[in-house]
């Protein structure tokens, strides 16, 4: 399947959705929707589990007040070798379920593996990044080998969310040369704060209350590597938080009096 040079605007659901699709590229496309922009999942309407797997997404530009691009929410059967580069999203025009620019979801038993995203440029959008295992159906998902390289972030709100479950850790995950710029002055972040853990509710990033992180915060996480995470330094709280995360100790760094790479005010809870 192709789909490229298509325009839509002012969809009032989601811009492309597909479902339980194999081989299919979707490339040159502009999306303007009130729902979700770029839509991967897999349902049960065709009465069984059906994979998603062998997905093409290039040179995008999108614009959304829901989710600009996502796997999930449905995900009863598996995603696999997915991959999106060249992506352009644009916010400001609405804050559903914490207006995500990259979010990956498995909350109904489908396991998420072997994706790549890189190159993406975004403005004003909510939260970056969020990825999510969750179990609104019993047993949980899996999800592992995610890839995240060169994504550049300006305007942000929120911190992005990276939260497996303590049963079910996300599983190698690569995030690299991501540059984050929130908008507005930091917030003070108590880095004791509990974040409940709502394993069974509607995966979104304002799901769990205040994160007491001002740019990333990763739980229940084995086998991460991060490499360049660069943010705007908050005056006194944590940039990054890793709760229950295990992986290779980033390298961290101050880039000058206002930006950290990776690091720069630093908490890390203990399993």
């Amino acid at each position: 399947m192709d789909i490229g040079r298509v325009s839509i605007t002012r969809s009032l659901s989601d811009g492309i959705d597909l479902d339980s699709t194999t081989d299919a590229l979707i490339h040159d496309v502009d999306v303007e929707s009130h729902d979700d922009a770029v839509c991967l999942k897999t349902s049960l309407s065709l009465g069984e589990k059906k994979p998603t797997r062998n997905i093409t997404i290039e040179r995008a530009r999108l614009k959304t007040a829901s989710v600009f691009l996502k796997l999930g929410t449905e995900s009863y059967g598996d995603f696999s070798k997915i991959r999106a580069k060249g992506i352009t999203m644009t916010g400001g025009v609405g804050n559903r379920h914490g207006n995500p620019g990259i979010a990956l979801e498995t909350v109904d038993g489908g396991k998420i593996s072997d994706v790549v995203i890189e190159d993406v440029k975004m403005d004003g959008v909510g939260t970056p990044i969020f990825l999510r295992i969750g179990a609104r159906k019993e047993p949980p998902g899996e999800m592992t080998g995610i890839r995240l390289a060169r994504i550049e972030a300006r305007g942000t709100r929120y911190a992005s969310v990276i939260a497996g479950l303590l049963d079910e850790p996300i599983r190698r995950l690569v995030m690299e040369e991501i540059h984050v710029e929130p908008v507005g002055a930091a917030g003070i972040f108590d880095a004791k704060q509990k974040v409940a853990e709502a394993r069974s509710a509607y995966p979104e990033p304002i799901q769990f209350g205040a994160i007491p992180a001002s740019a990333f915060f990763f739980r229940h996480v084995a086998g991460l590597r991060l490499s360049e995470l660069q943010y705007l330094k908050p005056a006194a709280s944590p940039a990054v938080l890793l709760d229950q995360v295990t992986g290779a100790w980033p390298t961290c760094k101050e880039v000058n009096s206002t930006r950290g790479s990776c690091d720069g005010n630093f908490s890390k809870k203990k399993p």
